[in-house]
């Protein structure tokens, strides 16, 4: 309205590929923390039908709502999501769930 033409540019492309080696990097860990909800959906597909043993045992953090979510949809399973939504939430979450127990 102002007189500007505007294009929208595509500035990224979200790739949900897991990693290669995937159970095994992450077999030792004691928290895995998922970010994004495609992050959720490249965990679900990395570990497949091994995904409920490969996590169990492991404090999930998802650091929203909405990430936990799509990782719930993708049948990952979600322990904690912080009140604060940044990684300094995530780290504050963990502390408090490690402190109760």
């Amino acid at each position: 309205g102002a007189g500007c033409a505007v294009e929208a540019v595509a500035a990224y492309a979200t790739v949900e590929d897991p990693p290669d080696g995937l159970p095994e990097a992450i077999r030792d860990a004691d928290v895995v923390i998922i970010a994004s909800g495609s992050a959720a959906r490249s965990l679900r597909r990395g570990l497949g039908d091994a995904t409920d043993s490969a996590l169990a045992g492991k404090t999930i953090v998802c650091i929203g709502p909405v990430t936990a979510d799509e990782a719930r949809h993708a049948g990952v399973p979600v322990t904690l999501v912080p009140h604060d939504f940044s990684m300094d939430g995530v780290i504050e979450a963990l502390v408090e769930h490690i402190d109760r127990g």
